[in-house]
This record gives structure tokens, C-alpha cells and sequence, in this order.
């Protein structure tokens, strides 16, 4: 029902009212609002693009800040210049105590994005 909603907004609206993909950044900010937060903070692991695909820069539009884990270096600096409030880390986050693993950059989507 919300994509639907949110292709029929994006449609008729010029005005972009959601950067994630499926409209999970206009849910939080709208629980945010709901429920009279003053100061919003986020944790965005895997954050990638500052903007496009993004589950925290609608928050952050609306004045929130937070930190933003994301591995890819380039990835990395270009949410550096772009989101001066947000602390952002250069790491990887895993769910055992290794130093190190393998990070490979991708080009593209996989194939699979591209069909659905």
C-alpha cells in the first residue's frame, strides 16, 4: 500500500518527500513527529549514498543528526562532505570479534536489482 502511495505521490508531485527506497524515511519521520521528539539522533549502518537511497536524510533535513557507519572509502568521503552534522565511520560492522575480512567494491546493482 505505501509504494503504491509513494508512486502516485512521486508522480503528481514534483516535490520529494522520500529519499529511501521504499518510503521507510517518511515512516520514521512521521513517527518522530507522532510522538513529539524534540532532538532526533539515527544509527545508519551500510548509510552508502548521502542522499539518494538513504534511510536518514530526511531525518537529517528535518534538523536530526547521528552517526553513519558505512565501509566503502568512497562512499565514506562523499557522506563526509555531505552531511557536516552526522559523525561518519569508515568500518564494517559483522557480528564476530575478527580485525579484518575481505571488502569487495561493486561496480553496479546485481542483476537481480536491475529485474525487480
Amino acid at each position: 500500500m505505501l509504494a503504491l502511495f509513494y508512486k502516485l505521490t512521486k508522480r503528481f508531485f514534483s516535490a520529494q518527500w522520500s529519499f529511501s527506497q521504499s518510503g521507510e524515511d517518511a515512516i520514521m519521520l512521521a513517527h518522530v513527529f507522532k510522538t513529539g521528539h524534540k532532538k532526533t539522533t539515527y544509527l545508519d549502518i551500510g548509510a552508502n549514498d548521502p542522499i539518494r537511497l538513504n534511510n536518514s536524510y530526511l531525518l537529517y533535513l528535518n534538523g536530526a543528526n547521528g552517526v553513519l557507519v558505512e565501509p566503502h572509502p568512497v562512499l565514506s568521503q562523499k557522506l563526509k562532505q555531505k552531511r557536516k552534522r552526522d559523525k561518519v565511520l569508515n568500518v564494517g560492522v559483522g557480528t564476530d570479534d575478527r580485525n579484518n575480512v575481505d571488502f569487495f567494491i561493486m561496480t553496479q546493482l546485481s542483476e537481480l536489482m536491475f529485474k525487480l
